[in-house]
């Protein structure tokens, strides 16, 4: 696999899981789609960077962004519904 190709998988699994966390931290959908329209923006702003070592600094520095804003009790996905981690089924 090309280092280019590595990097693009890398942007894809930022991009999915910076998309997983949003859902942990905005609950409502319309304030999801406000703040996943925010992070494809983001995206897009550096979609045509050819520059594979800027690349990898901005990639470096979009994960440690995720890192940083990490849900500490994130949703988890069962099945087809959503649960919070900390609600007791009862």
């Amino acid at each position: 696999m090309s280092l280019k190709a590595a990097q693009r998988e890398r942007v894809l699994h930022l991009y999915r899981h910076g998309l997983k966390n949003l859902l942990s931290w905005a609950i409502r959908r319309d304030l999801f789609a406000q703040e996943a329209a925010r992070l494809r923006a983001e995206f897009d702003l550096n979609k045509d960077v050819d520059n594979v070592a800027q690349a990898g600094r901005l990639l470096e520095k979009g994960e440690a962004k995720l890192k940083e804003y990490q849900h500490p009790d994130p949703y988890i996905g069962i099945g087809m519904a959503t649960h919070l981690t900390s609600v007791p089924y009862v």
